[in-house]
């Protein structure tokens, strides 16, 4: 009985400093600098890249109407778009597609 004490005290203890020593070591909560890309990849002019920064700022750029063909173009696009994001220190946190669109939610560093 005494064994069973003596271990779930020390279970205790050791859960209790391992709670206190992660948050401790945490950082505190993000400023909300958030950077949203969405990917519209469909037709009669759909097809397109939308970012918009932190600061409510958005820009637009045109992508090819989906097509067999060109799928290469769009996607070569799209990884131009995410470098040049990333090269102005956000990294990216979530996606989230579908058949059409995808949204890409990035943090700044």
């Amino acid at each position: 009985m005494k064994t069973t004490i003596i271990k779930s005290s020390i279970a205790l203890v050791a859960l209790f400093l391992i709670l206190i020593f992660t948050s401790a070591f945490n950082s505190p909560g993000e400023s909300g600098n958030y950077l949203t890309m969405q990917v519209c990849s469909g037709q009669g002019g759909f097809a397109k890249i939308i970012v918009i920064y932190e600061d409510g700022k958005a820009e637009e750029s045109e992508l090819p109407n989906l097509k067999p063909g060109n799928i290469t173009e769009i996607y070569t696009k799209v990884n131009q778009t995410l470098n040049s994001i990333s090269k102005k220190g956000y990294t990216l946190q979530a996606v989230c597609g579908g058949d059409y669109f995808s949204t890409y939610t990035f943090l700044k560093k």
